[in-house]
């Protein structure tokens, strides 16, 4: 936090695998899949393009802070869902839409216009329970913002 907030977070630009990046992620969510017999679903709605240039480990770090709150909000036996879809595409440039979505608790409207401010966390009985700093969601919207991206939550 510390360095995106005195402007030194680095990125490194380079082509890397769309593709291999979400398989990675579907790897690196298997035990918690298996742990609270989650659905875990990925959606790939018409993607096209193979490589894209940009930061890799970056884009990971977001995904893996938002797929670590659906489980972690998300009860046994519920379900989560990344879907991953290529809006339109040119010569040099492809815009893509991820959503993560999940069958957790959802939250207040207090919380949802909140979610992406540094140390904030909802006060409940239910949220208590789970464990965290409050800032997985800050940087990633931070990081988002900086790779001049979009993000953005919806919550019932």
């Amino acid at each position: 936090m510390a360095k995106i907030e005195s402007g030194h977070m680095d990125f490194d630009q380079s082509i890397f695998s769309i593709k291999e990046l979400v398989e990675s992620l579907d790897f690196m969510m298997e035990g918690r899949v298996k742990q609270k017999n989650i659905d875990y679903t990925f959606i790939n709605k018409n993607v096209e393009t193979k490589t894209v240039f940009g930061d890799e480990m970056r884009l990971k770090q977001v995904f893996v802070n938002i797929l670590d709150n659906a489980f972690k909000f998300t009860d046994y036996g519920g379900k989560i869902t990344f879907e991953m879809e290529e809006l339109s595409k040119d010569d040099s440039h492809v815009v893509m839409c991820f959503k993560i979505s999940d069958t957790g608790c959802g939250m207040s409207k207090e919380t949802k216009k909140r979610i992406f401010d540094a140390f904030y966390q909802e006060d409940t009985a239910y949220s208590a329970k789970r464990v965290g700093t409050g800032l997985g969601l800050a940087i990633t919207k931070s990081i988002v913002d900086m790779m001049n991206g979009k993000i953005r939550v919806e919550s019932i």
